[in-house]
């Protein structure tokens, strides 16, 4: 069985140049008869026809299966979610629901979505490879991956994201507003030239006051200078701009400026994570 969990605007050469593009290629891992899991709220049309037309056994979210946060107690918020699932071509009154389950271990809302792709895969692999529900229970809350919105408490705290495309650029800004205050937030930024800077930058521009640019040791790096054109365009003030030599020398220098109070978002790019776990002497 297959899963794809989104279609977003992201290495273009290989892909194409818009999301239907993008989609059409990605249902190339599809199988006529085998289960594929979609976890892309807005699958563009042509790739769900090419699909049905594959014969694949779609399970597309929204449709088969899903989420809901379940009601938190006297005005608090949701602790709980409930998965459900209809298999393919079975009617509405047919749903399964578990419920009671704990938000995963990973930080943010998509992370539901996320754990709803996981759990329709175990149940399309049940015949041949059973998971206990106290298993996938326990997996829910233990579940880490470095660099996906990854917080480090401080002070100041610290926040690793590898988010270098204009969606999950989008995620990473959701998130930060819901994590608790914090009166500055510094970026650490290092990101790929052949990226769309704009469309990931601008969803972070009013969140984020200082900024530490750096490039990155790799030949398709973006210099520190291209990045702040962008910034610039962008309304960021040229004083709360500084570039760097590298990530190291530009988290040291955030860290240097941030106060306990403080938040430091290092993010645009595997390499730019990568650097910062290495200067805290762990791995990605």
């Amino acid at each position: 069985m297959a899963i794809i969990t989104g279609v977003a605007l992201d290495h273009q050469d290989f892909l194409g140049d818009s999301r239907e593009a993008i989609a059409l290629e990605k249902i190339g891992i599809a199988r006529a008869g085998k289960a594929v899991v979609v976890a892309e709220p807005d699958m563009p049309l042509p790739a769900r026809k090419a699909l049905a037309s594959l014969g694949a056994i779609v399970y597309l979210i929204g449709e088969a299966f899903g989420f809901e946060p379940l009601a938190g107690e006297e005005g608090l918020p949701s602790i709980q979610w409930r998965y459900w699932l209809r298999q393919p071509g079975a009617p509405v009154e047919a749903i399964q629901r578990r419920g009671g389950l704990a938000f995963p271990g990973l930080r943010g809302k998509i992370q539901l979505r996320n754990a709803a792709a996981a759990m329709t895969a175990i149940e399309c692999l049940q015949s041949r490879l059973p998971v206990a529900m106290g298993a996938v229970r326990r997996g829910l809350l233990e579940t880490e991956l470095a660099g996906r919105f990854q917080v480090i408490p401080g002070p100041p705290d610290l926040v690793l994201d590898v988010a270098h495309n204009p969606e999950a650029a989008k995620v990473l800004a959701t998130n930060l507003g819901q994590l608790a205050f914090a009166h500055t937030q510094h970026g650490v930024l290092g990101m790929m030239a052949d990226k769309d800077m704009t469309g990931v930058l601008a969803p972070l521009v009013r969140l984020i006051s200082r900024w530490y640019l750096t490039p990155l040791d790799n030949p398709r790096s973006a210099s520190p200078d291209e990045i702040r054109q962008v910034l610039l365009a962008l309304g960021v003030k040229a004083d709360m701009i500084e570039s760097f030599e590298n990530p190291h020398t530009a988290y040291a220098a955030a860290r240097k400026n941030a106060t306990e109070s403080d938040r430091i978002v290092a993010f645009g790019s595997f390499l730019t994570v990568a650097d910062v776990l290495k200067d805290l002497g762990r791995t990605a």
